[in-house]
C-alpha cells in the first residue's frame, strides 16, 4: 500500500509540474499584435511605456493599447542604462512595464487594464474631446 501511494504521489507531482510548464510555455510564446489599420489618434500619442523586451506584462500592455487603437512611445530598458536611470529618477523602484499618460503615472499592466474607458479618455483628453 505504501508503494502504491508513493507512485501515485509522484504521478500527481509530475502532472502538476507538466501543467505548470505548459502554462508558462504558453505565456512566453504570446505574440505582439500589430497596430490596427486605422489612422492613429495624434492626441493618444501622449502615452509612454517603459518596458523590457523579455517582459510578458509589457507585451500584454502593448497589445492592450493596440487593441484600443492607441499609439504609444516605448522606451526599451533592456541594455539601456540611460533610460533605466531616467525611470529611476521618476520612481523609487522599477518594475516593468511603467506606463505614463502625459504627466500622470498610470502604473503597470494591471493598473492599465483596470482603467475604464471614461478614465482613460479623461487622461488622454483632459480638455475634453
Amino acid at each position: 500500500m505504501k508503494i502504491f501511494l508513493q507512485k501515485n504521489t509522484l504521478s500527481l507531482f509530475f502532472l502538476l509540474i507538466l501543467g505548470i510548464g505548459a502554462f508558462y510555455y504558453n505565456q512566453l510564446n504570446q505574440k505582439e499584435i500589430p497596430f490596427p489599420e486605422k489612422e492613429p489618434d495624434p492626441l493618444a500619442q501622449k502615452i509612454t511605456m517603459f518596458a523590457k523586451s523579455t517582459c510578458i506584462y509589457c507585451l500584454r500592455a502593448k497589445n492592450f493599447l493596440k487593441q484600443k487603437g492607441l499609439h504609444f512611445k516605448e522606451i526599451e530598458l533592456t541594455d539601456n542604462k540611460e533610460a533605466y536611470e531616467e525611470l529611476l529618477k521618476l520612481m523609487e523602484r522599477v518594475t516593468v512595464p511603467q506606463i505614463f499618460i502625459g504627466e500622470h503615472h498610470v502604473g503597470g499592466y494591471s493598473d492599465l487594464i483596470k482603467l475604464t474607458d471614461e478614465e482613460l479618455n479623461a487622461l488622454l483628453y483632459p480638455e475634453g474631446k
